[in-house]
């Protein structure tokens, strides 16, 4: 007898805990806050004494969903003491335990949601694909690196997953509700789908429903991030770090002299495994299938706000002074690139043009 839809979930959801459990557990171990992740140092203030906004500076005490939720693992007594491979006191062991099992919590959720995407788009009849979507995730450098990790990179793909998820199933009442909150976990995300929006309004110019419905995202993602600047500048003016971000003339000297040398190039392309993945598969699709029209319909409508979105997050990362941590800008948006690859790997493996709807 087949499984029913949720059966299916809830196998695809077990082989991804399955795939992941050991994710936590290695990081804990093996993972030195010192080496590449040291902006531990900076939540861990947040991680004791959440909405304390003198915790740590700007911009990282405005960065508190996940701040609030380690504290909670934290203050529930939540620890197994292992073997760790370098010296740590006991305060640093529970909080980098508490934030890798909160970070390992919200990247599972990632995955989730971008498998019921997928299984939406193919009406689940590709469950294997729907679990490839996930698995893709699991396999980022990102993951490891910075997902789950004593940082907080992980709930911000959570945030940019679910808020993907809204827009797919046309939540927008919920998609509002959650790119207000998702400022306060990282700043950029309502920028990312006010972006992704705006090239909507003119790719859907004709089509008045969907119209209405991108002029609103981007309305909401603009307006969000305007009041992100204005809790920052005008109701915390006092809680200083990193001013020179918000200078137009700091912007400008940036912007006219980029870091992007041989360091910055190999670091962006070695990070980008599963950008460079899709990559690959859709030229595959596009060499295979004679023609543009053979990309996924999905990827099609939404392949050009990716590309303009990874390009504002590189200009940020640029502009911002942040040179090498610019790709784990980009990584941000595994989660929507990890549904392409998998629609992509799918069309290719079945040897047939894809028949899912378009967003």
């Amino acid at each position: 007898m087949p499984l029913s839809r949720s059966q299916v979930y809830v196998v695809q959801l077990a082989l991804l805990f399955l795939a992941s459990y050991v994710l936590p557990l290695q990081a804990y171990m093996f993972q030195q806050p010192e080496a590449g992740a040291n902006n531990f140092y900076q939540y861990s203030n947040m991680y004791l004494a959440p909405f304390d906004m003198g915790a740590t500076y700007a911009p990282f005490v405005f960065r508190q969903v996940g701040a609030a939720l380690v504290h909670l693992v934290y203050a529930a007594g939540l620890f197994v003491d292992l073997d760790l491979r370098y010296q740590a006191t006991e305060e640093v062991r529970r909080l980098l335990f508490a934030a890798i099992v909160v970070n390992w919590a919200g990247l599972f959720l990632a995955c989730a949601l971008v498998v019921d995407i997928v299984n939406r788009i193919t009406g689940f009849r590709r469950p294997v694909i729907g679990l490839l979507s996930g698995l893709l995730i699991l396999t980022s450098y990102g993951t490891p690196a910075y997902a789950v990790s004593g940082l907080m990179d992980a709930w911000t793909w959570t945030f940019v997953a679910t808020l993907f998820w809204c827009m797919q199933t046309r939540r927008e009442v919920l998609f509002f509700a959650l790119l207000a909150l998702s400022v306060t976990q990282r700043e950029v995300t309502p920028l990312i789908f006010a972006v992704w929006a705006s090239v909507d309004l003119v790719r859907l110019r004709g089509d008045r429903i969907e119209t209405r419905r991108a002029l609103f995202r981007a309305v909401a993602g603009f307006g969000v991030f305007a009041a992100y600047l204005a809790l920052r500048l005008i109701v915390f003016p006092n809680v200083t770090g990193n001013a020179h971000q918000l200078s137009p003339e700091f912007w400008a000297g940036q912007m006219t002299n980029p870091a992007i040398g041989a360091g910055f190039l190999f670091k962006v392309l070695v990070q980008q495994n599963i950008l460079i993945m899709l990559a690959v598969l859709a030229g595959c699709t596009v060499l295979l299938r004679n023609g543009r029209d053979a990309l996924h319909p999905v990827v099609r409508a939404g392949g050009l706000n990716l590309a303009i979105v990874l390009l504002m997050l590189t200009v940020l990362g640029l502009g911002a002074g942040i040179w090498l941590n610019t790709a784990r800008l980009l990584l941000f948006m595994s989660p929507v690139i990890a549904v392409y690859a998998a629609l992509l790997a799918g069309d290719l493996l079945a040897g047939e043009g894809a028949n899912g709807p378009e967003r």
